[in-house]
């Protein structure tokens, strides 16, 4: 055994990896460096401060990794290491398989072929069938069976009669245009044409002469919506009136009024009876401004 053989088998993995790094001229900082090591690391690899390296299968890739770098083989690294602390080689265990004999296996196993053999053939038969009743269905004859028409006498129908273009009806949505309404003056009844008698404007009232600016309005029979302001924007009525009230307001005129059902109302001004007929919008609605002589200007 030569003296070099000796010293391989003899020498600690860190005198070898300490020699392959002096012949390979590197430091042991720009080892540990190129090795992705800490220089603890480093330094306790050639020095064989085993406890330092952690568990086996650390220890291994740290020398592997140092070794390539220095330019050492790290087989012999490796078996020093083993043999020193005793360890066993690490053998590759390979998981294979175990095969089950065709006897062993499941009853599904061994039919599993012919099921599927089965299902194919079912398939291919049901494709033929299809294809056998498209091809058996009756086709249409090509030629049609002539018919015979009896002749039969015919007359031709008269012209038709020249229609007349329809009349233009009135436009009868049109929106009326507001006008002023004299509410005082006496307004002639729809069925007869005369103008209403004094005595139709109702009773004076009894104690002596009313105020020209006393507004009066007596509800019919339903309720009906009141809203009444003078001249000063003060609000004197703003509600729903009922069956048989009269509300008496005094204020400032000319007043502005909205008043919901007028037609079932009895307006007076000054004691003047006034006719909201024709100020009575199509919604049964009077609206406007009601002066002192008893117009209703339109809002």
């Amino acid at each position: 055994m030569s003296a070099a053989e000796d010293t391989a088998e003899t020498a600690t993995p860190g005198l070898l990896l300490r020699m392959a790094r002096r012949e390979s001229g590197l430091g042991l900082e720009d080892a540990a460096r190129q090795a992705n090591l800490t220089l603890t690391l480093a330094r306790a690899l050639e020095q064989d401060a085993y406890a330092e390296l952690g568990l086996p299968v650390y220890a291994r890739g740290y020398y592997r990794r140092y070794a390539k770098v220095v330019g050492c083989d790290a087989a012999p690294v490796l078996a020093a290491y083993e043999r020193i602390n005793d360890l066993p080689s690490p053998v590759p265990t390979v998981h294979q398989r175990p095969s089950i004999p065709y006897a062993a296996r499941g009853s599904w196993q061994r039919f599993l072929p012919w099921v599927v053999g089965g299902a194919a053939l079912l398939i291919i038969a049901v494709g033929l069938l299809d294809r056998r009743s498209d091809d058996s269905e009756p086709t249409l004859p090509r030629t049609l069976p002539s018919l015979t028409v009896d002749p039969v006498d015919w007359e031709p129908s008269p012209p038709p009669t020249a229609t007349p273009a329809p009349t233009a009806l009135p436009n009868i949505s049109a929106a009326r245009k507001p006008t002023t309404v004299d509410l005082s003056a006496p307004q002639a009844d729809e069925a007869s044409g005369a103008a209403p008698s004094p005595a139709d404007e109702g009773p004076e009232p009894a104690g002596g002469a009313v105020a020209p600016n006393l507004l009066e309005i007596r509800v019919g029979e339903v309720p009906a919506w009141i809203e009444v302001d003078d001249a000063t924007a003060e609000r004197l009525a703003y509600r729903v009136a009922q069956p048989g009230e009269t509300l008496r307001l005094a204020g400032e005129p000319p007043y502005r009024i909205n008043l919901g059902r007028a037609h079932t109302l009895e307006v007076r001004l000054g004691g003047r009876l006034l006719a909201l007929g024709e100020a009575i919008d199509s919604k049964a609605r009077a609206r406007g401004t009601l002066t002192e002589d008893g117009r209703l200007l339109p809002p």
